[in-house]
């Protein structure tokens, strides 16, 4: 079933521009025999978002904020 994911991923590359690390982990997380996730929607929400954390960061769209700036430090802007 991975031809049918390439273009799940492709179709989601498109739509965030940044989305790799979080569609690989979707795409590990569900069992391709069945279509069903492998976690439970708790685990897997939390996954889903430190990766997508992960992408956004890759892409440098978040950072770190630092001294001076309006928000706290190490708060993400």
């Amino acid at each position: 079933h991975r031809e049918g994911h390439a273009g799940l991923r492709g179709a989601l590359s498109r739509l965030t521009g940044v989305a790799q690390i979080a569609e690989e982990l979707f795409l590990l997380l569900v069992d391709n025999a069945s279509g069903q996730p492998g976690l439970d929607d708790t685990r897997r929400a939390h996954a889903l978002a430190a990766a997508t954390l992960l992408d956004v960061a890759y892409a440098c769209r978040v950072r770190p904020a630092v001294d001076g700036e309006p928000a706290p430090p190490g708060t993400l802007v």
